[in-house]
């Protein structure tokens, strides 16, 4: 969290203002990218040569790139900034509280079906277990190139990227639920649901960071903390459902209702930023 949030800060710095989804997108893409690479490829490794194998690799590759951020990232910090409290007083926003629910809600979807991806492809799919890093290799090619498409648009179009993101997702998983029989239609289903809702990630950073903009680092980390509370949601609502014993496809059938959730939250943010609007504007009357 605290990288990612610098990272962005950083990476919003180095373009012009119009350009900051596309270059937060580059940034969040090494996530994504880990996983088409990384997540796949650990799989495999834990699968053939043992869990703690997975670990002391995460952790080399962790220590190379330190390296790295060190030789090569320049340092361009703003002297003006730094304040502990100036960053705190982001908190006192309500959108920066309802732009995180957007974040919360809106992705937990998508973790209630990737949390409990590999149960649903072997027991309803009929993927092998061998097949498996392969799948999570398609989820992770989707992310990329939803989050690649997501800073474009967001660059035009924002809030419209945004809800059509969400909107999409919901169908995403409607589908998927629906077709999770047929590997190809499951696999094809997973590619949509990653791509529709990555590619809300760099309009949402942005927002954040606007909306915090007396904090911008902190508003670029609590991007990063309302993915991990969406990521805890989305798995405990998926345990629920099948705890329930409802089948391993419900997560996804009852986790529609959080992009949903999400995108009504999107409508009082917007709500709010043109009340506070309207009320800037009358004052400057």
């Amino acid at each position: 969290g605290a990288y990612f949030g610098t990272a962005s800060v950083l990476a919003a710095s180095l373009v012009p203002r119009e350009r900051r989804p596309r270059a937060i997108a580059t940034v969040m893409s090494g996530l994504m990218i880990a996983n088409i690479v990384g997540v796949p490829g650990a799989t495999w490794l834990g699968q053939n040569a043992g869990w703690p194998a997975a670990y002391l690799t995460v952790g080399a590759v962790a220590a190379l790139t330190m390296l790295a951020v060190w030789r090569l990232v320049p340092d361009v910090r703003d002297e003006r900034r730094g304040s502990v409290l100036g960053e705190l007083s982001a908190l006192r926003r309500g959108q920066v509280w309802i732009t995180m629910a957007v974040i919360a809600t809106g992705f937990g979807g998508s973790f209630a079906v990737y949390s409990y991806i590999t149960p649903v492809l072997t027991e309803v799919s009929g993927l092998a277990v061998s097949a498996v890093p392969l799948a999570l290799a398609v989820f992770g090619v989707g992310m990329t190139l939803g989050n690649q498409v997501g800073g474009r648009l967001a660059e035009a179009a924002p809030v419209r990227t945004i809800a059509a993101g969400l909107a999409s997702a919901a169908v995403a998983m409607a589908v998927f639920a629906v077709t999770a029989s047929s590997p190809v239609l499951a696999l094809l289903a997973l590619f949509a649901l990653a791509f529709t809702t990555t590619a809300t990630t760099p309009a949402l950073a942005t927002r954040l960071m606007d909306a915090g903009r007396e904090g911008p680092t902190l508003g670029a980390a609590l991007h990063h903390a309302a993915f991990n509370v969406s990521n805890a949601l989305g798995a405990a609502l998926g345990a629920l459902v099948l705890t329930a014993g409802w089948g391993w496809t419900t997560p996804a059938a009852v986790a529609t209702v959080l992009p949903l959730l999400g995108l009504a939250a999107l409508g009082v943010a917007v709500r709010m930023e043109r009340a506070e609007r309207r009320e800037e504007l009358a004052l400057a009357a």
